[in-house]
């Protein structure tokens, strides 16, 4: 059957104007207030307005009077003793970087057959609890419930874009990046989901929009999704976006993340160059690179020096809001895959360490490199799922 695009117009990536990833949102600055101190003193010291905050780790975004002096203004917070970071607010997308839509009309039989589950071992033996005892925070545009894991989906999500406070993964009638597609990223965190439950079937998915439905986050929605997963018992941290501007407000977050003894899990983006993508090459997270089926090196994958592991990212099935499937591409997609094999792997055993954890799918993992020839030292290396007797994953595909 010939595949249609979904009629709203839903895109894995975005376009062009996602060259503005990374830039300086205007009078805003996400900060850290003090122990002690008071939001709303701070506010009225500047003659700013609270606009969006995560109370419990004290982190708070700030929109100060247009007529401000960015600059000057950010100079007189970095010297108020009431605040402990400040930082001015910037923008963060979906982590695929060329246009290429979701198709749908796929049938569900293809999403269970595809070639990418058996390249990752997934009908290998002896694989445990698959994910049990093991929760995900999905760091997206959202998670529709569907028929495949709506039943995993917590009640418990939170939403920290849009001033829209439902987790579920819509339309919203947007078009932040202003290129003239409403909602291209709709779908996006339901797709997500479903590649992760499938791996780890009794894990349990945290819902926490940090994206609108154009793919478009910030630092500050991005940096309290990452504290609320964390409060909220995540053991797993997905995070599909990417900047080329590290920030230190992010940067605090995962390194409390990996404290609290989260691992996460960040796409490095659909660039095709290694240049380094944030937060994904920042050292306290697992950056993904894209492979496909057979384990060579998708041509847009961003790789790099950072990366820790690839995994399959072209042409994946996964669910859509709807109770429908789709067909995508992107580093994204090897991120999910990398966050649900490391839930399968460890099973049951929630206590582990990150670094642990780590250590046993670097165990399982295979090289790369040989059938990569020019990217030596930028791919890591490609995830495998613990069998009663393991094989590598190309054993029994012929390389291209």
């Amino acid at each position: 059957m010939k595949h249609a695009a979904l009629a709203v117009g839903i895109l894995l990536t975005s376009v062009q104007a996602l060259a503005q990833s990374g830039a300086v949102i205007p009078h805003e600055f996400a900060i850290r207030l003090r122990r002690g101190e008071t939001i709303t003193d701070v506010a009225e010291s500047y003659g700013a307005t609270v606009v969006a905050q995560y109370a419990p780790r004290r982190l708070y975004l700030l929109r100060a009077q247009p007529n401000n002096d960015d600059g000057e203004l950010e100079t007189e917070l970095e010297l108020d003793d009431r605040l402990e970071g400040v930082e001015q607010n910037r923008e963060n997308a979906i982590a695929d970087g060329h246009t290429q839509s979701f198709f749908v009309g796929i049938a569900p039989s293809a999403y269970d057959k595809q070639p990418m589950w058996d390249t990752i071992g997934l009908c290998n033996p002896g694989l445990g609890e698959g994910g049990r005892g093991w929760s995900i925070a999905v760091l997206d545009t959202g998670v529709f419930r569907h028929t495949r894991f709506g039943y995993q989906v917590r009640a418990d999500g939170a939403s920290f874009v849009d001033l829209y406070p439902a987790t579920s993964d819509g339309a919203r009638g947007l078009d932040t990046n202003q290129n003239g597609v409403f909602d291209e990223l709709a779908g996006h965190g339901t797709f997500m989901a479903g590649l992760i439950t499938k791996l780890a079937p009794k894990c349990t998915i945290l819902p926490v929009r940090v994206l609108d439905s154009d793919g478009v986050g910030t630092t500050f929605s991005v940096s309290a999704g990452i504290y609320y997963a964390v409060d909220h018992g995540a053991k797993i941290i997905n995070v599909s976006l990417t900047s080329p501007v590290d920030t230190l407000t992010l940067r605090e977050a995962i390194a409390t993340a990996n404290t609290a003894g989260a691992i996460v899990v960040c796409a490095t983006g659909n660039f095709g160059d290694d240049l380094p993508q944030y937060p994904a090459a920042i050292a306290d997270a697992v950056a993904v690179a894209s492979t496909d089926a057979a384990g060579f090196v998708a041509p847009w994958s961003s790789v790099g020096t950072f990366v820790r592991y690839s995994a399959p990212g072209v042409e994946a099935v996964s669910t859509l809001p709807g109770n429908l499937y789709g067909r995508a591409s992107g580093t994204s997609v090897s991120a999910a895959m990398v966050s649900g094999a490391i839930a399968r792997t460890v099973s049951a055993r929630v206590g582990l360490r990150p670094a642990d954890a780590l250590a046993q799918m670097d165990a399982l993992s295979v090289d790369l490199n040989p059938l990569n020839p020019g990217y030596e030292g930028l791919i890591g290396r490609g995830i495998h799922l613990p069998s009663d007797t393991i094989r590598g994953p190309f054993m029994t595909l012929t390389p291209r």
